[in-house]
């Protein structure tokens, strides 16, 4: 009897021995499921990561197009141009003095007429981003006018009953080194399309875009893509006085 109740003990002890992990074995085992989940975690976050890269671009590339599209249509339609023009004094960073028949600035108001109806509009690309503070930002401003609207008007923000919006944000150029829009100007002497000193007023403007490639991913603290996406439009303002200037 005492025999039998050894051998039972016995073989329990064993098959409890056998059912279960020392603990070395379970440091063991942990051990290599770390080195093996550890890699491959890693790659998740870095495809991860490059998903949000790329639509973070995506978005930073159609939000600027958008937004060139609005000012290029706006410029189009202008029949005058009340800022800058040739006879107005520049300070940096709205414009510059004209050079060859060219003017840079990144400041724009203009008369146009949609629908209709007459506005002006002034597009201000010098404002500080409130993404990022380093860059800058274009809003428009947009005030009821009318064909005798005089030179001396101006719309801004704090016009009475001004209407304005952001139309593109994180703008890493509006500087007189790097300036957002370039005016032509031409006289009835130029050769081709060629730009020429003596006009008064622009026929022409080339709207260039520079934004970062990823959006708030271009940041230097969030380790993102630095590099920054360039858009540009040349625009024709057929509506100005067609006589050229002599």
């Amino acid at each position: 009897m005492q025999l039998s109740r050894s051998i039972r003990e016995h073989l329990r002890r064993a098959i409890f021995a056998d059912a279960g992990f020392t603990v070395v074995e379970t440091i063991v085992t942990v051990a290599l499921a770390l080195v093996v989940l550890v890699p491959v975690s890693f790659v998740l976050t870095d495809m991860q990561q490059a998903s949000t890269g790329t639509i973070q671009r995506a978005d930073a590339v159609q939000l600027a197009e958008v937004g060139l599209r609005s000012m290029d249509q706006q410029l189009r339609g202008a029949y005058q141009v009340e800022f800058p023009t040739s006879s107005s004094g520049c300070s940096s960073p709205w414009c510059s003095s004209i050079a060859s028949g060219v003017q840079t600035a990144n400041v724009v108001d203009v008369l146009t007429r949609v629908k209709g109806t007459d506005y002006e509009i002034r597009y201000d690309c010098t404002v500080a981003s409130k993404t990022i503070t380093t860059d800058r930002a274009c809003w428009q401003y947009k005030c009821s006018a009318s064909a005798s609207t005089g030179s001396g008007s101006s719309c801004t923000s704090s016009t009475s009953g001004v209407t304005k919006g952001l139309v593109i944000d994180q703008l890493t150029n509006g500087t007189n080194a790097s300036p957002v829009f370039s005016f032509c100007y031409q006289n009835l002497t130029t050769t081709g399309n060629a730009c020429a000193s003596g006009a008064t007023r622009p026929s022409s403007a080339t709207v260039t875009i520079d934004v970062p490639a990823a959006g708030t991913l271009s940041t230097s603290h969030q380790n993102g893509d630095p590099t920054t996406v360039q858009l540009t439009d040349n625009v024709y303002m057929t509506n100005l006085d067609l006589n050229l200037d002599q």
